[in-house]
């Protein structure tokens, strides 16, 4: 027994993961979920909403050109304009849907029907969830697809590496500690790609539908990419952090005491002293980036509103920058610590016609002791 329970402790640690085996466990994953997914649409069919394109309105219009406009001849016409609609969509109208168009066109006129179909969406049977609430789980599957997929790909990359038969610049060899990072991705990528689904559709519609999707085939694309490209949405969202949940000039800062051992990321060990470690940021936007009359309210504004911070990438503390009083756009800190950190800085304008103009940069530095000097570049969000 308690060999059964070393062996299943052991295998639950990642360290005693080889390249191979994490590789076969990604496979396995795939095809499960896969196999789930295939099975999941087979047993429950799909729907999508179509509209007629150019040439099948060209072909409609004809068709009611030919047509007398008399209420004894609609019933033919409805008829004829039901049979044109199941030939192009393969007989995929849904049943409900196709019986009450073939009622509704029998009461219009050959203006009103052409009208009602050029802007008709149709509801119709397909191989994916593309309708309602469905269309949730269709985005999870086709992101975790996507995290599977990208995880596949870079870990074989990483034993190609391991075993110098093949290089690549992006990856390095494979390391166990990595794998929990890549378990969590499988969770938290799908949520993040619904959530941009969901802003994106959101922003586009009144407001009043967001429970109800309906952006068609390009959700599958767009789900997939965003889950085998996981990390850059994070980084994305966090950029977003800075817009939506700017950092205030009064928030606490996290400077460590005087005696803290924190080497950091750039590999020194022991205290430095705090007052030999000093950063200085200037902000720029470059020529011909901003609209001329945009340009000119920034340099008549100056950047001395500008929030700029400094975020630790170990700790995750954040740490204000003050502007100099004497030179527009640059700020500065005294009593930092060596290390990596995140910049960012924002600044908002507003404009002759009470618009508001963005700004906004981040990038990753590294502090080194006595003086760090850097330049962030600002562009319009």
């Amino acid at each position: 027994m308690n060999k059964f329970l070393n062996g299943i402790n052991n295998f639950l640690k990642a360290r005693t993961w080889s390249g191979g085996a994490w590789l076969f466990t990604l496979c396995l994953l795939l095809a499960v979920s896969a196999g789930t997914y295939i099975l999941s649409h087979r047993n429950t069919p799909g729907q999508q909403y179509v509209q007629l394109d150019k040439r099948q309105l060209l072909m409609v219009k004809k068709c009611l050109d030919n047509s007398p406009d008399s209420v004894q001849a609609r019933k033919a016409r409805t008829g004829l304009i039901m049979l044109f609609l199941d030939t192009e969509f393969n007989n995929k109208l849904i049943g409900k849907q196709r019986k009450a168009m073939d009622s509704l066109l029998n009461l219009f006129n050959n203006a009103q029907v052409y009208d009602y179909l050029t802007e008709k969406k149709i509801l119709a049977e397909s191989t994916f969830w593309l309708t309602g609430n469905s269309v949730y789980m269709e985005t999870l599957f086709w992101s975790l697809l996507g995290v599977l997929v990208s995880l596949i790909y870079y870990v074989s990359l990483a034993n190609a590496q391991s075993s110098n038969t093949a290089g690549d610049d992006d990856c390095g060899s494979f390391d166990p500690t990595e794998i929990s990072g890549q378990v969590a991705k499988m969770f938290f990528a799908p949520a993040c790609t619904l959530i941009l689904i969901l802003g994106y559709h959101y922003v586009l519609s009144d407001g009043s539908s967001m429970a109800d999707i309906n952006i068609g085939n390009g959700v599958i694309v767009f789900s997939f990419i965003s889950g085998f490209f996981s990390g850059r949405v994070m980084k994305f969202l966090d950029r977003m952090k800075e817009l939506l949940l700017p950092v205030t000039g009064t928030k606490k800062t996290g400077n460590p005491p005087p005696n803290d051992n924190t080497g950091g990321n750039n590999g020194n060990s022991g205290s430095v002293p705090l007052n030999n470690v000093v950063v200085q940021v200037t902000l720029d936007v470059p020529p011909g980036s901003i609209a001329d009359a945009d340009a000119a309210l920034v340099e008549s504004a100056g950047f001395n509103a500008a929030v700029v911070t400094l975020t630790s990438v170990d700790k995750q503390e954040v740490f204000d920058l003050i502007p100099n009083e004497t030179k527009n756009g640059l700020f500065e800190r005294t009593g930092m610590l060596p290390g990596k950190y995140i910049l960012t800085a924002s600044v908002n304008y507003k404009r002759q016609d009470e618009a508001m103009l963005t700004l906004y940069g981040s990038k990753e530095i590294e502090l080194v002791p006595d003086i760090t000097a850097s330049t962030l570049v600002l562009e319009q969000v």
